[in-house]
């Protein structure tokens, strides 16, 4: 990576659903525009799409500035390098892809599926865009990527947000607490055992 480049990651399996092909379009203007900006695509996928996004980064392959890396066992290691995480798909359920960027104190760009939302807390710990809007992402990109302070707060208010809501203890009291509202509604949902009368 040259120096002073800022490296946009995508990591996770690459397909239509994951949408990195809604990625690339949005980011080929900031390229163009930007010579110290980067991007790399991280997992696996199918070939043909593979190609085909390949084939649409033209240029930009070919100097080494849209990368594709292929399958990663070191995912840490990846995120540690990356300076903005984009996660661009067209559904999602909770998006681990999400969850794992910012537990390291990474800024995030993703869609608006899933669990984004809350996990953004709003706007607050990321930036949400509607799925498919290849407009709404570039502008997103464009704004993050422009502001090295604007990416340090995203990345360390996502940090925080993970360790407060989504640690291994707060899960733990989540579940209790769940658990223990189904006793107590089954307590109250239990039939009274009546003595019939004799005689």
């Amino acid at each position: 990576m040259q120096a002073g480049a800022v490296l946009v990651g995508c990591v996770g399996s690459i397909s239509h659903l994951k949408g990195q092909d809604i990625l690339l379009e949005a980011m080929l203007p900031v390229l163009e525009n930007n010579p110290e900006v980067q991007l790399i695509f991280v997992g696996s996928g199918r070939d043909e799409f593979i190609q085909e996004t390949r084939s649409r980064a033209g240029r930009f392959v070919q100097s080494d500035r849209v990368r594709f890396a292929g399958w990663r066992e070191d995912v840490p290691a990846v995120l540690a390098a990356l300076d903005l995480v984009v996660v661009p798909s067209r559904a999602e359920s909770f998006s681990r892809a999400v969850a794992e960027a910012m537990a390291v104190g990474k800024p995030v760009i993703a869609t608006q599926t899933g669990a984004v939302e809350e996990l953004f807390d709003g706007d607050r710990c990321g930036v949400s865009v509607p799925v498919g809007d290849t407009t709404a992402l570039r502008e997103a990109l464009t704004r993050v990527l422009m502001d090295p302070d604007l990416r340090y707060r995203l990345g360390q208010a996502a940090q925080e947000r993970i360790r407060q809501s989504f640690s291994l203890r707060e899960s733990q009291k989540t579940f209790r607490k769940i658990v223990q509202s189904l006793i107590r509604r089954r307590g109250k949902e239990r039939p009274c055992n009546h003595v019939a009368p004799q005689g």
